[in-house]
């Protein structure tokens, strides 16, 4: 195959840490195409799937296709290791389109700043991250798709807002949105280190192993995101309080009133892998830090309470029974002595 194709005459090197889509998008611009374009042309010849005919999939397309990569390799002149390097590990937490979506502004003004063009990280196709953890500021949803179509002026624009510097949060101190970025990084900073098989602090996120911290984790956030009634209303976690909103700009956020027939397929469960938006995946995180760790401040106007079980009482009470019903059922796959000594039961 490599006889018979002439590698791309130019193509940029990935950056360390540079998610394949981003990398491709970057090699599609330099020929004035967008990322869906130039897979139509890397794939010319090759069987097309039907799930690559949205532009949406482009990701999907890249990292699930084993000819594809054969043909990439030979165009652009990677190594099959370097290409492997630019796909996330698979390991539960990535978001399924693989794509180039949720990014720093502040990150990609410092990639302008390098003179380079600003570039997607692999870390944010992970759903568990949804801060920063070098600017500390909330991940957003980029407005176009195109690599060209980045300016200095609008990631100054979205800087500001995820830093929520407006003129709105200018008036009033920023304490609570404290509270919300400071819980946000330190569970982030756990699933890090449980990742890595690093298990979490014990004072803050009791007696668990660091696979056992991750199960637990997801376990919580699908119960957070799921939507128990049997008309439209918000998750537990989008069940938000003002100055939630207010405060937690692009921290926090929430889609819309649902139910589960609106899921995708036949799903009847939703997870932080099917949210695409990082401030709902957000909410979730914020909802997880409130039951799981051993001290959280909430937002002054939300019900609280000083002990972890006395917190996760009141979640279980403004929770439908068949909320509590589907969290004992997975609790039951937890460990028993972390169970006992960190949770209440829901239907006791």
């Amino acid at each position: 195959m490599s006889a018979t194709i002439a590698p791309w005459p130019v193509c940029p090197p990935p950056h360390d840490g540079e998610s394949l889509h981003s990398w491709f998008e970057r090699v599609a611009a330099c020929y004035g195409l967008s990322a869906h374009r130039m897979l139509s042309s890397v794939a010319r010849g090759l069987p097309k799937p039907r799930r690559w005919s949205d532009s949406f999939k482009v990701g999907i397309a890249l990292t699930g296709n084993r000819k594809v990569a054969r043909r990439l390799v030979a165009l652009s002149g990677l190594s099959p290791s370097t290409l492997t390097s630019l796909r996330p590990a698979r390991i539960g937490w990535d978001l399924p389109r693989q794509e180039f979506r949720a990014y720093c502004p502040q990150c990609c003004l410092d990639d302008l700043h390098r003179g380079e063009t600003p570039y997607g990280r692999l870390v944010w196709q992970q759903a568990w991250y949804t801060v920063c953890r070098v600017h500390r500021i909330p991940l957003l949803l980029r407005r176009t798709t195109s690599a060209g179509s980045w300016t200095r002026h609008q990631l100054q624009e979205d800087a500001t807002l995820a830093a929520a510097l407006g003129y709105q949060h200018a008036k009033q101190p920023q304490r609570e949105r404290f509270y919300i970025q400071y819980a946000l990084l330190e569970l982030q900073a756990a699933i890090e280190g449980a990742l890595a098989s690093v298990r979490p602090r014990r004072r803050q996120w009791g007696v668990v192993s660091a696979e056992h911290f991750l199960h637990v984790l997801e376990d919580v956030t699908t119960w957070s995101l799921t939507h128990f009634e049997a008309v439209r209303s918000w998750s537990l976690a989008e069940d938000l309080t003002p100055i939630e909103i207010a405060n937690g700009l692009k921290l926090l956020g929430r889609h819309r009133r649902m139910t589960p027939a609106d899921y995708a397929g036949d799903r009847a469960a939703r997870s932080l892998v099917d949210v695409e938006d990082p401030a709902v995946r957000g909410s979730a995180l914020w909802f997880a830090h409130s039951v799981m760790a051993s001290y959280h401040q909430d937002a002054s106007d939300r019900q609280t309470a000083y002990r972890r079980t006395s917190r996760q009482e009141i979640k279980y009470t403004a929770s439908p029974p068949a909320a509590r019903a589907w969290l004992a059922s997975r609790m039951r796959t937890w460990p028993e002595r972390y169970r006992s000594k960190c949770w209440l039961n829901p239907q006791s």
